[in-house]
């Protein structure tokens, strides 16, 4: 954190005109912190939500709380930083209304972005591994393909109440609620600086209604 501090004042002093954005957990950013990365040009930062529920927070092993998220996007945002919410959907044991629990919880943290993911286990992933042992995964397919190559291979999402078909309208409908509020919409809209910026806010939004945004 010291580093990033230095960091922050070496580009201040340099006067170079920065704009940048940055990927940051939530349990280690302070309004000091958020402050020294405004005034070196940060706009944007990242951050993994991933869910609203804290049994699946423990699941996933990520050691935060919602209330520990909604502080950390409270404080981005009061700093003049804007903020990018990823979120997961269909998590092991995830119902839809946990699911949509998530969307609402990404829409009261007011970020500028959002982006619902189908919760994806990769391997030698803490999330494999959990999946695994706890028998969520029936056999190592990633090992098989590794072992065993075919251009059919496909990564597998797995939750055992919803189907791959339900799990991408599930993530369609979570996209639809978080990015068709009127709100949202008429700040985009006064966001506007160019030509290109609305043809490529258009095109977003196609794809959201259009459920292809992944």
């Amino acid at each position: 954190r010291n580093r990033l501090y230095e960091i922050c004042d070496l580009i201040k002093k340099s006067g170079l005109d920065l704009h940048f954005k940055v990927s940051a957990r939530v349990d280690t950013v302070k309004p000091k912190l958020l402050e020294a990365l405004r005034e070196a040009g940060c706009y944007r930062i990242h951050y993994g939500v991933e869910s609203a529920t804290p049994r699946l927070l423990k699941y996933l092993q990520k050691q935060v709380t919602p209330e520990k998220v909604a502080q950390a996007f409270r404080w981005t945002r009061d700093a003049g930083i804007g903020s990018f919410a990823y979120c997961m959907i269909g998590i092991p044991t995830e119902t839809k209304q946990e699911m949509m629990n998530t969307v609402d919880f990404a829409i009261a943290l007011d970020p500028d972005y959002a982006q619902f993911s189908i919760c994806t286990p990769y391997p030698r992933t803490a999330l494999y591994e959990s999946m695994l042992t706890m028998g969520h995964i029936s056999e190592d397919y990633w090992r098989a393909f590794a072992t065993n190559p075919s251009e059919d291979f496909r990564v597998r999402f797995w939750n055992k109440l919803y189907s791959e078909d339900e799990l991408r309208e599930l993530q369609a409908e979570a996209h639809r609620r978080f990015y068709s509020r009127a709100r949202y919409i008429a700040r985009q809209v006064k966001r506007v600086r160019s030509w290109d910026d609305l043809k490529a806010k258009a095109q977003v939004g196609a794809k959201i209604l259009l459920g292809q945004l992944k």
